[in-house]
């Protein structure tokens, strides 16, 4: 209840207002936050039919902010839970995007990172992963595939080395419809879970690559069976190393013994 009344403190009615949210948000600490915010930053006074679902408050929330915030926000949600500002320019964010992410930092949508994976750049991330699944979800499809690929030869261009990106990358490409772009991608990525120890996430990324690879580009297929195949044997190696001692059985017992 502290929380609902600091984050509304200063609106309107706010004994009345404040009981509303608690009761609405049931002890929510996201619910609280996100409702009180769409409150304190639009109509109070229409407040009395408060809504019951958190991704419509979110989504309240977004359509309250004007225009090149939300903007931003829809541009970010395409790039992922961590997004560049460099990035954001490439979308044709606003000239003034500094200014526009530290307003939307201070409404606490998004925040900055002390670090970034990409040098010279800045980046950051969404508060809750909810705002940036609901600002995705009001991007028609055509427009979604677009800004994949602009983000995805972004990165390409940006990081340095691309392959270190392999599965973000895929990721984007699959989303813009560049299949042959997104199955190379995900071999790579293949590939670095294998070598990291990771033979089941080897395999799926195989499944997935196989899903976007044409039945008649025969080649490229047997190259992925290929990487599949080796990851599997090393998944069921991995297997049988982790699997624990039978403790039922004496020493003599756990393995036959030499002739």
């Amino acid at each position: 209840l502290d929380l609902v009344r600091r984050l509304l403190s200063g609106a309107p009615d706010q004994h009345a207002l404040t009981k509303r949210v608690w009761e609405a948000a049931a002890g929510n600490p996201l619910f609280i936050e996100e409702l009180a915010a769409c409150l304190s930053e639009g109509d109070v006074a229409d407040a009395a039919g408060l809504p019951a679902n958190i991704k419509t408050i979110i989504a309240a929330r977004l359509d309250q902010l004007p225009a090149p915030e939300r903007q931003v926000i829809l541009d970010a949600s395409v790039i992922g839970d961590f997004f560049w500002q460099g990035t954001l320019e490439a979308l044709g964010s606003d000239d003034a995007l500094v200014e526009i992410l530290h307003a939307l930092e201070r409404r606490g949508l998004v925040r900055h990172s002390a670090a970034s994976r990409i040098r010279g750049d800045q980046e950051l991330s969404f508060k809750h992963g909810l705002v940036r699944e609901v600002a995705y979800s009001t991007i028609p499809r055509a427009a979604r595939r677009e800004r994949h690929a602009v983000v995805a030869r972004f990165l390409e261009h940006a990081a340095g080395d691309p392959t270190a990106y392999a599965a973000i990358l895929a990721h984007h490409w699959r989303e813009a419809g560049e299949n042959a772009n997104a199955a190379d991608y995900l071999l790579t990525a293949a590939d670095q879970a294998w070598r990291g120890w990771t033979p089941h996430e080897a395999v799926e990324l195989c499944n997935q690559a196989l899903e976007l690879i044409p039945e008649n580009d025969e080649a490229r297929r047997r190259r992925a069976r290929l990487r599949r195949a080796v990851a599997a044997t090393a998944e069921i190696h991995t297997s049988r190393d982790l699997a624990p001692m039978d403790q039922s059985k004496s020493p003599g017992e756990m393995s036959p013994p030499i002739s």
